[in-house]
């Protein structure tokens, strides 16, 4: 997803349906492409791929939404450290190939 430029300070991606409970993400992650790649450094937590992408965190497979216990939904969020500065493309990386279709439900970035 390529967004314009803008100083992400919180995201959070939910992927899954309670109608489809094996159509959601089991083993990706969520990265994020800085305008600057050069400065500054992403603190020593975060993972740099080959094309510039931090790597920020994998999605927690057991996540749960107020309401709706009995679904689990594939979470991630957090964060983004002021110091990681405008950031210009998000990137959700499955590190499996899935034999199910995979529901993104929710995409939220405040700026």
């Amino acid at each position: 997803m390529i967004i314009s430029p803008s100083g992400s300070k919180k995201y959070r991606v939910v992927s899954g349906d309670n109608q489809h409970k094996d159509d959601r993400l089991l083993n990706a992650s969520i990265s994020f492409l800085p305008v600057n790649q050069n400065s500054p450094h992403p603190p020593k937590s975060f993972i740099l791929d080959n094309t510039g992408f931090v790597h920020f965190q994998y999605f927690n497979t057991s996540g749960r939404r107020s309401g709706d216990s009995s679904t689990r939904y594939s979470i991630a969020e957090g964060e983004v450290p002021p110091s990681f500065g405008s950031v210009t493309a998000v990137k959700i990386v499955n590190h499996i190939e899935n034999q199910n279709w995979v529901i993104i439900d929710e995409i939220w970035l405040v700026t």
